[in-house]
């Protein structure tokens, strides 16, 4: 019997000793989610392509599958469709859009950007200092913008007390071109994109940044509710790792520029990342985070976008702040 005994003893010891690598294995194996951009991968995501890079998402059990955006791709809706688990949107109008017009069940959980880097931008001239100029001085001027944009420069311009009279409204494509040849007077882009193109042409320019009017945040990340409720570590986790991610981009510009290069789309060069981030950075930066930390949204600044975005039509009715977003899960 004590022969039986010690002999079925070594073969639990056998079968638990074979076992164990595939438990540890198994333990350790890090749970995959995937993120949708709101634009092709450049320095725009350095956060998330830092976060990858840096290890900072395995860290966290994470291992994250960031897709492309694009012309044609809706983050959102992709969202809101089971496609994808986290999403990256352009700013928060357009996520108060989706809640009150599209009646998506989707919510913001942090921001990489305090403000929205889109504007008008414009030349300066001989003597005269950027950051001096605002929509009143679209009188008299040409201000050329993509048709999506244009209830944004009429919203500005009825703002300063402009009539539609009093400017000429110029469609015009996603390139600065039209501004570098004198055919308008302002151009809408973004301060981290196209004005790269009037630096390479030696160009002194200025903008009138529109969250300067309307406080949008920008590049916030957002889930569908019901997934964040039954996920609320899991995105913890996420959260937690992209804000690692955005801070090693503020603390470690030309590192971050070379992981976007190696990690981002074809054809990234590391001189315009390096540039970009110089304007970026300040960006995700504000009063609100030296206090409150990286991501972090104000209720307020969301109930004035809603309000305007409803004053001008682009939302049917002005969603509680809890529907459209949350900072619970900020580190």
């Amino acid at each position: 019997m004590k022969k039986l005994i010690i002999g079925l003893l070594l073969v639990v010891i056998s079968i638990t000793a074979t076992l164990a690598p595939a438990f540890a294995q198994e333990s350790t194996k890090l749970k995959k989610v995937s993120v949708r951009a709101c634009w092709q991968l450049n320095g725009e995501f350095a956060a998330i392509l830092n976060a990858m890079k840096e290890g900072f998402y395995a860290e966290e059990g994470l291992e994250v599958d960031l897709r492309t955006g694009g012309s044609g791709i809706d983050p959102l809706l992709l969202v809101a469709a089971r496609s994808e688990d986290f999403g990256v949107v352009a700013s928060s109008g357009l996520l108060a859009a989706a809640v009150a017009n599209g009646k998506m069940p989707v919510k913001a959980i942090a921001t990489l950007m305090q403000m929205t880097p889109s504007g008008y931008m414009y030349l300066l001239k001989e003597g005269e200092e950027p950051g001096q100029r605002t929509p009143k001085d679209f009188e008299g001027a040409r201000v050329g913008a993509q048709p999506e944009g244009w209830l944004y420069v009429k919203t500005l311009a009825k703002m300063a007390g402009l009539s539609e009279d009093d400017y000429k409204l110029v469609p015009v494509s996603w390139g600065p071109e039209p501004l570098l040849t004198g055919q308008i007077d302002y151009f809408n882009g973004w301060a981290t994109n196209q004005t790269w193109i009037l630096d390479q042409e030696g160009k002194r320019w200025g903008m009138i940044f529109i969250s300067d009017y309307i406080p949008f945040y920008a590049d916030l990340l957002f889930a569908r509710t019901d997934f964040i409720e039954q996920n609320p570590d899991l995105v913890r986790r996420f959260v937690r790792a992209t804000m690692k991610g955005l801070q090693f981009a503020i603390d470690n510009p030309e590192k971050t520029a070379a992981n976007v290069v190696e990690l981002g789309m074809p054809g990234l060069t590391l001189e315009q990342n390096i540039w970009r981030l110089r304007i970026q950075n300040p960006m995700c930066v504000s009063e609100d985070t030296k206090e409150y930390g990286l991501g972090h949204m104000d209720l307020q600044r969301w109930e004035k976008v809603m309000e305007v975005l409803h004053e001008i039509g682009e939302l049917e009715r002005i969603p509680g702040v809890e529907e459209v977003m949350t900072d619970i899960y900020l580190p």
